[in-house]
């Protein structure tokens, strides 16, 4: 199916009516190369982006060190124009809220395996929602040092925005991991966690791994 565009991007001149052609498996979740991933939308290529600019892996680690967070707030700026975070919450949360229910915890290590070669199949659950836990550190204190506290909400916008396009588009799909991952730590430096993760209903890995990360953060 073709990809939709972001609400009012077309506001920015772009075209995001490419279809995305990648027929791969949903084991695949963000792992693929980025020359498999064709003919990004909008959407698409700005999750492809993240995916590399914030490593979630610890892949190009001097570059996500260094800019990945201010590459990604300038652009979350850009797209988020004159919407207000009212409006983008009253789309975006409910739908965040249930994608965010159904990652488990292999979708954090498939994305993270690429880089950190972490196994797929141990049974060991706790393990690996603390291995994430500790990405998820990393990454928070990657943010704090790149961006300024008002850009985390202006990135977590953008990750709600993002996600609005996981029915349409297989490239946000398929980097959905990042893209949790990414709005978990913006989420929670934005004091908006609740607009992604549900923390009154029935526990799922996303719940798991943000409490195990709060816990080591603060």
């Amino acid at each position: 199916p073709h990809c939709t565009p972001l609400p009012e991007v077309s506001q920015l001149e772009m075209d995001d009516d490419n279809p995305s052609d990648s027929d791969e498996s949903n084991d695949a979740v963000d792992t693929l190369p980025l020359d498999e991933l064709s003919h990004p939308s909008v959407a698409g290529a700005i999750s492809i982006f993240i995916r590399h600019a914030i490593a979630f892996g610890g892949a190009y680690e001097n570059d996500t060190q260094n800019y990945g967070w201010k590459a990604v707030s300038a652009i979350a700026h850009i797209l988020q124009g004159d919407r207000e975070t009212l409006a983008i919450t009253t789309a975006g949360s409910s739908n965040a809220q249930s994608i965010a229910a159904s990652i488990e915890v292999k979708d954090f290590i498939a994305a993270a395996t690429t880089h950190f070669h972490l196994g797929h199949h141990s049974a060991d659950k706790k393990k690996y929602c603390n291995t994430v836990a500790n990405l998820l550190v990393r990454l928070a204190s990657d943010c704090r040092r790149q961006i300024h506290s008002q850009a985390f909400g202006t990135v977590f916008n953008l990750i709600l925005l993002l996600l609005l396009r996981y029915d349409s588009c297989r490239d946000v799909e398929l980097c959905r991991a990042t893209l949790i991952a990414v709005g978990l730590v913006s989420g929670h430096l934005s004091g908006r966690i609740g607009e992604l993760l549900d923390l009154t209903e029935t526990p799922c890995d996303a719940k798991d791994i943000y409490l195990m990360y709060t816990a080591k953060y603060s």
